[in-house]
């Protein structure tokens, strides 16, 4: 126990390992074919395996931790990666790219954090670049998406072996993604034009999908309306996702649309047609929550990975000021603001609300008697029962 007003032992650099040794123990991992078969898991574990790693190599005893400055960019590094396998706007052929990434880019950050902000730095524009690739099922790919395939998977080969920092690995692969880059958008300009030409001259078209039945269900007309003005913001270019229940969301692109504006053509990355829809009906789907219109779909992977974590460490900020730790349920100052808020809604739109009021008898007694861990799981017991029923 620390007694009270005691100095906490400060810890020199003898008890951290070193930058040095940590991208040592990196590169160990990143070039051991086991660690990969943990699979999703292994980005949760990099930690403990690079101390393994090192406390094996001092024979187990060593004691040393990682110092905040590595540890921290661990988790960031972590976080990051993480969060771009979750992003629906990455195509989920090259996720498997960007994992073969995380450990020569972690590896990098180590040496230079730079490239968490640092939108020039190589590392990150390859990871934004293999991001931005939209490369589909071998059987649905043509000869040259394939052999594209071929020499990412041998660059990613390469940088994987690299035990150096690996710069040079990145600039190389970054030159080649430019001009895979390249192809890809001069294939889907090709593919747009044509669709466009056919699309102007067999007005009107004939082809209109009918929204899934998944998505059906009724709206009443000042819902539509409300939806309708979503649907009318969107532009030629502009990208949404469309989202069934059991299927993997569909990154979809406004290509064309009539005089009128009655009628949406939508296509994927590689410039091919995959619905043709109402107005009416893309409100519906809108609205209905299932297409998802995308307004940071141009931003580089990264950037809208550390997005994401922001707005997560807001809603983690924001929950733990107004729930308490130990049971989850709100705290004082978010009830007396939500018994606020009814008071107002009852006297401005004349609503009723009830209030249950659940008193503990002997709570104190409980505490005494078999000790506060006790009282606290009596409470998160009362509090899960409460949340059944």
């Amino acid at each position: 126990m620390e007694l009270a007003g005691a100095t906490p032992p400060t810890l020199d650099s003898s008890d951290y390992y070193s930058t040095s040794d940590l991208v040592a123990a990196v590169a160990d991992l990143q070039t051991n074919a086991d660690f990969f078969k943990l699979g999703d898991a292994r980005l949760n574990q990099v930690k403990s395996q690079v101390l393994a790693t090192l406390g094996a190599r001092g024979g187990g005893e060593s004691g040393k931790g990682l110092n905040p400055r590595d540890s921290n960019v661990m988790e960031v590094a972590g976080d990051l990666l993480g969060a771009m396998q979750s992003d629906p706007l990455v195509a989920d052929s090259v996720k498997p790219w960007l994992k073969r990434l995380e450990l020569p880019v972690l590896k990098l950050a180590l040496q230079d954090p730079s490239l968490f902000f640092d939108q020039s730095h190589v590392a990150r524009q390859v990871v934004n670049n293999i991001a931005q690739l939209e490369f589909y099922s071998q059987e649905k790919s043509g000869s040259r998406q394939s052999s594209i395939s071929v020499a990412i998977e041998n660059l990613l080969e390469k940088i994987a072996m690299e035990r150096s920092d690996g710069i040079e690995i990145f600039t190389e692969i970054q030159a080649k993604l430019n001009k895979f880059i390249k192809v890809q958008e001069k294939a889907y300009a090709e593919n747009l034009k044509d669709l466009i030409t056919a699309c102007q001259a067999n007005l009107p078209i004939p082809e209109i999908h009918e929204p899934e039945s998944e998505a059906d269900g009724a709206q009443s007309d000042s819902e539509l309306n409300k939806w309708m003005m979503f649907a009318r913001r969107l532009r030629e270019g502009d990208d949404v996702l469309y989202l069934l229940p059991d299927n993997a969301p569909l990154r979809l692109r406004v290509a064309w649309m009539d005089g009128q504006r009655t009628v949406y053509v939508f296509v994927n990355l590689q410039g091919i047609k995959e619905k043709v829809l109402k107005i009416s009906d893309v409100a519906r789907l809108i609205g209905r929550g299932v297409l998802e219109p995308q307004t940071n779909a141009a931003d580089p992977a990264m950037d809208r990975a550390q997005y994401v974590i922001m707005q997560n460490l807001y809603q983690q900020v924001v929950y733990e000021s107004t729930h308490d730790n130990l049971t989850g349920l709100i705290n004082r100052r978010e009830f007396e603001r939500r018994i606020s808020e009814a008071e107002l809604s009852a006297k401005r739109d004349d609503l009723r609300h009830v209030l249950i009021f659940f008193d503990v008898d002997k709570c104190s007694a409980i505490n005494n008697n078999c000790g506060y861990e006790r009282g606290d799981k009596l409470l998160q017991g009362l509090v899960g029962m409460f949340k059944k029923n």
